[in-house]
């Protein structure tokens, strides 16, 4: 099989320094900027269909590519940590920007076939690129790969999908709705306080995510966040045990003998974390020293959320009303404790939706918890019935898209009024314009709102809704 041949062209640059006072630990996070890069000829991409075979080169070449991180931003965030976190990071960031090279072999294990790497255009592209191109070739913001093993693509995408904010605020309420209440409860306690960890780790070491130009990049959401912990690996671990000690509870209180259940459940659960980790490699977007700091953090936070979940539970069920004063408060200040960055990233906005959602959960069970019992379908129906299946499609549907329509009122409500009371010049500035300060301002009270009102109609509106209807 041929190979193409190293770029003819690849140069690198340092990039400009706020003053001549780094030091040589300081100068480790110093970015490099890449002049130029392209190809050594199109005819080498029609023949071989893949830049893989000059990895080692480019590899070495353009590992310092590092614009997750701007040195002169990165300073005046950094200063504030201790002499001993900063150590820390710099090991880290040693072992982040080595650790690409586990990237690149883990994409091509899996069949990611890279074309194209576009740090710039090349000047010998072709005008059509149906030359090159054919349907298996996936399309990035700056790149282009091939598939080749449609198999794991769909099962690694699936599996990426199943650790984001979005697949478990519409996967959460259906543990109320379907399964137990008190799941729900544990659950989305463990769900908040390991995303505030994470995130707040991220924004706080602000290490990059895997920047080599031989990584096929499959995700684009992430590229404003920096990269270590893995939250995603965070969360596929917490979660599942969570939900493993929950299920030990009830059968001990039960006296349940199942032999089968947790062994069975143990394997699911490992199986989602792994999966869940191992995505984050497929899709370019962690190292594997980002996922093993997800599942340390994770390991950390894991015994301490799931002795205090059940004294929250028991407190949640049994707390006087004005208590919701209490939680709104914790809410309010889990928010302003968080450390943002002084640019705008993905983490902080994230986990404001995940701390709005909890709000509208818990403030939903205080209201109505003393008033009327709800009652999951699980506990009325046996789900191996037949009588169990169109009541739980009815709910899964009903409730999906009446909190999506909320989502959308909610959302185009707070998006048109925060930005004309809270900005003065709201008219004259574009969102891409706003200083980061300022993007903070609207977009964070906006996905407080939106979100804690979907949690609260999650587990108050939708029951009552479900009773009304008849499901």
């Amino acid at each position: 099989m041929a190979h193409d041949a190293p770029p003819k062209s690849c140069s690198a640059s340092r990039a400009k320094a706020q003053s001549n006072k780094t030091s040589p630990k300081q100068s480790v996070d110093s970015t490099l900027s890449v002049d130029k890069f392209s190809e050594s000829s199109d005819s080498n991409i029609n023949t071989t269909g893949s830049l893989r075979s000059s990895s080692t080169a480019s590899y070495l070449i353009n590992r310092s590519i590092n614009q997750s991180i701007n040195q002169t931003e990165s300073e005046s965030d950094l200063h504030r940590l201790p002499a001993w976190l900063k150590q820390t990071r710099l090991w880290l960031l040693h072992h982040v920007n080595e650790g690409d090279s586990v990237v690149m072999r883990f994409q091509s294990m899996c069949g990611i076939e890279l074309i194209e790497s576009n740090v710039t255009q090349s000047v010998n592209a072709p005008k059509n690129e149906s030359q090159i191109v054919d349907e298996s070739i996936h399309r990035s913001t700056t790149q282009r790969y091939r598939v080749t093993q449609p198999v794991i693509h769909a099962y690694f995408t699936m599996a990426a999908a199943m650790g984001n904010e979005l697949f478990y605020i519409v996967f959460l309420p259906l543990l109320h709705w379907l399964i137990d209440a008190t799941l729900l409860r544990r659950v989305i306690l463990m769900w908040l306080a390991t995303y505030w960890v994470g995130q707040c780790v991220k924004d706080l070491m602000q290490l990059p995510r895997p920047a080599s130009p031989m990584i096929a990049k499959l995700e684009t959401h992430y590229e404003t966040e920096y990269g270590f912990p893995s939250t995603h690996a965070m969360i596929a671990l917490t979660m599942p045990a969570a939900a493993l000690r929950l299920m030990h509870e009830q059968n001990q209180s039960t006296h349940q003998s199942t032999p089968w259940n947790l062994p069975l459940a143990v394997v699911a659960a490992f199986i989602w974390t792994l999966s869940i980790s191992c995505s984050r490699l497929y899709n370019g977007v962690h190292s594997l020293v980002d996922i093993i700091g997800g599942l340390f953090f994770g390991s950390c936070i894991l015994v301490p959320v799931v002795f205090l979940s059940q004294f929250f539970d028991a407190w949640l069920m049994h707390a006087p009303p004005h208590s919701i004063e209490c939680l709104l408060l914790v809410s309010w200040t889990l928010v302003a404790l968080y450390p943002r960055p002084k640019r705008w990233t993905n983490c902080y906005g994230d986990l404001t939706i995940i701390i709005g959602v909890a709000t509208g959960v818990f403030i939903s069970v205080l209201a109505t918890s003393r008033t009327r019992q709800w009652q999951s379908l699980a506990a009325t129906k046996d789900p191996m019935t037949l009588e169990f299946w169109p009541l739980a499609l009815a709910r899964v549907l009903i409730g999906t898209t009446v909190l999506f329509i909320v989502r959308a009122v909610f959302k185009a409500a707070c998006l048109f009024f925060l930005p004309r009371l809270l900005l003065n010049d709201y008219d004259s500035t574009s969102k891409s314009q706003l200083r980061p300060d300022r993007i903070y301002l609207t977009e964070i009270p906006y996905r407080w709102i939106t979100y804690s009102v979907i949690g609260f109609a999650a587990i108050d509106c939708m029951p009552r809704l479900f009773d009304l209807v008849g499901v």
